[in-house]
């Protein structure tokens, strides 16, 4: 179990298939889960310091269950989505990828 207190991690190139127990965290402002099998975002309303969230390379089809993240930074390249959505809701957003996706209209930016 990592310490409460963590504020930085790097799950990468794993099995990962479910974002779980992230909550235990609550400093946490940076997470990174690129490469694993990730197919929904959740599991994150609880971590308000999150800023950093990286999720490139993973089977995720929608942009779900971001409504209350404070993010500043979303990385979703390589995944599975055709449809942005939720990205208004992120008003702290300062970046934003999405490249290399199934995306055909830039509608919901």
């Amino acid at each position: 179990v990592p310490p409460a207190n963590l504020k930085f991690a790097n799950y990468s190139f794993n099995q990962i298939s479910k974002i779980e127990n992230v909550h235990r965290n609550p400093y946490l402002n940076t997470l990174i889960l690129d490469h694993n099998n990730i197919s929904r975002i959740e599991g994150l309303s609880r971590n308000r310091c999150l800023k950093y969230l990286s999720l490139n390379n993973n089977q995720i089809q929608i942009m779900e269950n971001m409504e209350d993240l404070n993010i500043h930074t979303l990385l979703l390249a390589e995944n599975k989505i055709k449809m942005i959505s939720g990205v208004s809701q992120l008003t702290l957003l300062t970046r934003l990828n999405l490249s290399r996706n199934m995306i055909s209209k830039l509608k919901g930016l």
